[in-house]
């Protein structure tokens, strides 16, 4: 085992005394102020993203009950085609009863797929893709009859996937 230098025991330090500070505090928020929790959480989701405000909001929410995060959906719907949030967003959305999710989304994403951005189509469908085989390939479908050619593309590749194997020209 090496010597560990002076700096890095100080820097140590510091952070786990941030730290206990972070727990005290949060402690004390969860006293005076778990009422707004989901309100500040859902602020912060709807804030710019890549922001110090959005990374605490994805750790409180992480730590909410089952029905304060599905009043998140929405807003966390939107990081799902965020690359750096995307993976966070994701499991966010798989960990939610998979049913009620099942009878909300496709009316949630309507506004993001309506800004005609490809790599949020491409992002929802890996989601539905994740989600549900039927929802997946009603999507790929959509896709596939776009107007822009980028999205159609990816559509029709999508649909591949749902085709019997020995056309895809592998074995059954």
């Amino acid at each position: 085992m090496s010597e560990i230098p002076e700096t890095a025991r100080l820097k140590w330090n510091q952070l786990r005394e941030a730290f206990e500070n972070y727990i005290t505090i949060r402690m004390e928020f969860h006293k005076e102020a778990v009422v707004y929790t989901v309100d500040l959480v859902r602020e912060a989701l709807e804030g710019p993203p890549r922001g110090l405000n959005q990374e605490l909001a994805f750790e409180i929410a992480d730590h909410l009950s089952e029905e304060e995060r599905f009043q998140l959906l929405p807003q966390v719907l939107r990081f799902c085609c965020i690359d750096r949030s995307a993976q966070w967003a994701r499991t966010f959305v798989l960990n939610l009863p998979r049913q009620r999710v099942l009878e909300s989304i496709e009316r949630l994403v309507e506004p993001l797929l309506a800004e005609q951005d490809y790599f949020y189509w491409l992002a929802i469908a890996d989601l539905f893709h994740c989600l549900d085989r039927p929802l997946a390939l009603k999507m790929a479908v959509r896709m596939a009859s776009h107007e822009d050619y980028d999205i159609r593309e990816w559509g029709e590749e999508l649909l591949k996937d749902f085709r019997p194997l020995e056309e895809n020209g592998e074995e059954t």
